[in-house]
């Protein structure tokens, strides 16, 4: 399809043509400025200059089928050079040409406001006076009244606030509210750029809109209040001073939209999707870098955290690399899991439910920056489901870049898996042993692999020894399990030193699981001092961020360095343990860590 594109200098404009070009489409593009290097060696986008002559326009509608005029995603200072001397007279040629479809963006701030909290504005709602909107809201107006009177084979979608980092209406918004104290909207109900692009082809290519005016927003709006924290969290995040208690998000509460969207949904299916917070925060960050520019910001120390950054900006830290992880349905497992692919990982998830397992990469697929993942169904506490499950893992993935051991699951009666071991002792000590030294080749095939232990403070009860059915205390064999892990994982440290992959525990907090199966320990929600995610937050974070980068041997609490358990670093105690495991699970000494 050839395509005409207006506005095509604006910041919407340019993500239009990138989206047309990634779709196969051939774009002429309409602009008051040169073309951007972005675009200039890509023969299927031809940058035009505004023509001012009739037959002009004519010549450049000759083969196109649609135009889709976003010029009011950033309106030039004087809208009326604009109506006069180049859309309106683009609008005419269009209505001579038999057979083109145009597509107008529009603004909702021709609108009136809604009567009474809940009110809410749809396509047919009272518009505001001509004398009441900005020139450029005026234009919409016009625009869409020129429209009416016309042949055409037309449609608007009108839009709020197009959140964007380079959108300047978005930054003047931003700059107003943190530095000139202006007051935030009663109802904050803005869009994301991606949105707009994504909703504008979906009405392109609806025949059920021709002639109609359709909106397209966030699905819920939040009020003044949140707005105000939420840009506050973000300033504090994004200018390094923010406390430990910034770096999650707090669950916000929406309130009732204030521009209906069902309009667009019953005529074209399309549903916006994309998440306002990463690209409130990204525009946070431009306004942000302007003061700094400015002079108006000094530069300060970092204090935000390498994950909360990365979050708040949208940004994918991991893309491109491959992530393991066992445990990964339940309770911090499946929390880790969600953040690896929220930060762009390519994700192979072990455990033992598959229809978990199954709904978990869907969510993983599908969520904000997800990449298609894997999950491998297998009984952790197996030997031989641990080899089948390496054997997988080596043939999908020839480079692991990290490992992660979130498997958290203890019971409550003394148990034995297939081959007589104790199963806490299974999961948490042998498995992470056998698995680690399975994936040595894709693991030391990667630039810089981490293997990540996820321990427990709770390796400082044990006593040594775990007794028999009688006398089984489940967090007393839990206790003995995490120990043994930590010590085989400083042995391991120790084997690999020389090599590019480093190994490291962590204790996440007091999260505990959030599900209990039968005859395991049930979750405790009173007793949890971290929440899933701020534990899964501590992992990625050992896991990835570059403070962590060439170190090995470490145990954290959360993200500060920290020392285990005083018996956890007997050298010699560390290598029996180590030894018992390799005799245990059949390992030869050219197998470990080979």
């Amino acid at each position: 399809m050839n395509v005409l594109v207006t506005g095509a200098d604006s910041f919407l404009g340019q993500q239009l043509i990138a989206a047309l070009r990634a779709a196969g489409h051939g774009v002429t593009a309409l602009s008051l400025s040169e073309e951007p290097s972005r675009f200039a060696d890509d023969p299927r986008v031809i940058w035009r200059a505004w023509p001012s002559r009739k037959d002009v326009f004519a010549k450049l509608l000759d083969g196109c089928e649609l135009v889709l005029a976003v010029d009011l995603a950033e309106p030039p200072s004087d809208p009326d050079a604009l109506r006069d001397r180049r859309l309106f007279k683009l609008f005419a040629a269009i209505d001579a040409t038999p057979g083109i479809r145009l597509v107008v963006l529009g603004s909702t701030e021709i609108y009136a406001a809604p009567k009474g909290v809940a009110g809410t504005l749809d396509e047919d709602a009272p518009l505001r006076e001509p004398s009441e909107l900005s020139a450029s809201a005026r234009l919409t107006l016009e625009v869409e009244a020129r429209l009416a009177k016309s042949e055409m084979n037309w449609a608007m979608l009108r839009a709020p606030l197009i959140l964007h980092a380079e959108n300047p209406a978005a930054l003047s918004f931003v700059r107003g509210i943190l530095v000139e104290d202006a007051a935030a909207p009663g109802r904050f109900q803005p869009v994301e750029s991606r949105d707009v692009i994504a909703a504008l082809t979906a009405v392109a290519r609806a025949d059920t809109t021709k002639c109609m005016a359709l909106n397209v927003a966030a699905p819920v709006a939040f009020s003044d209040r949140v707005l105000d924290q939420e840009l506050g969290r973000l300033a504090r995040i994004l200018t390094n001073e923010a406390e430990a208690h910034d770096a999650l998000r707090p669950a916000h509460q929406p309130t009732v939209a204030v521009i209906s969207t069902e309009a667009l949904t019953d005529q074209t299916g399309f549903k916006p999707r994309h998440p306002i917070w990463p690209a409130l925060s990204q525009t946070v960050q431009a306004v942000i870098r302007e003061l700094g520019a400015e002079g108006l910001l000094e530069a300060l120390p970092r204090k935000s955290g390498f994950v909360s950054r990365a979050l708040e900006l949208g940004e994918t830290p991991l893309a491109g690399k491959v992530v393991v992880i066992t445990g990964a349905t339940r309770g911090v497992g499946r929390a880790t899991t969600l953040l690896l692919g929220r930060l762009g990982a390519t994700v192979a998830a072990v455990d033992s439910n598959a229809r978990s397992g199954k709904a978990l990469m869907q969510e993983v697929e599908t969520g904000f920056n997800g990449v298609a993942g894997t999950f491998l169904e297998a009984d952790l506490s197996s030997l031989e489901a641990l080899r089948d499950v390496a054997m997988d893992l080596s043939a999908r993935h020839p480079k692991i870049d990290i490992l992660i051991h979130s498997e958290d699951r203890r019971f409550n009666t003394r148990r034995e898996t297939e081959e007589g071991l104790e199963m806490t002792v299974a999961l948490h000590h042998i498995a992470p042993f056998l698995l680690s030294n399975l994936l040595a080749a894709p693991l030391q095939a990667a630039d810089a692999a981490r293997v990540v232990m996820v321990s427990s403070d709770e390796h400082r009860d044990a006593t040594g020894a775990i007794a028999e059915e009688g006398a089984f205390q489940g967090t007393d064999a839990y206790a003995e399990a995490k120990f043994q892990n930590l010590q085989a994982s400083y042995v391991m440290a120790q084997l690999l030193e020389d090599s590019s992959v480093t190994v490291n525990a962590i204790n996440p907090g007091e999260a505990r699981p959030e599900a209990a199966g039968d005859g395991e320990i049930p979750d405790q929600p009173q007793q949890r001092a971290t929440s899933v995610k701020e534990s899964a937050m501590a992992i990625v974070t050992l896991a990835s961020a570059p403070d962590f980068a060439g170190k090995t041997g470490l145990y954290l609490e959360m993200e500060t360095i920290a020392s285990s358990a005083p018996r956890t670093y007997d050298e010699d105690a560390a290598w029996q343990v180590w030894e018992d495991a390799a005799r245990l699970t059949g390992l030869s000494a050219v197998q470990q860590n080979a």
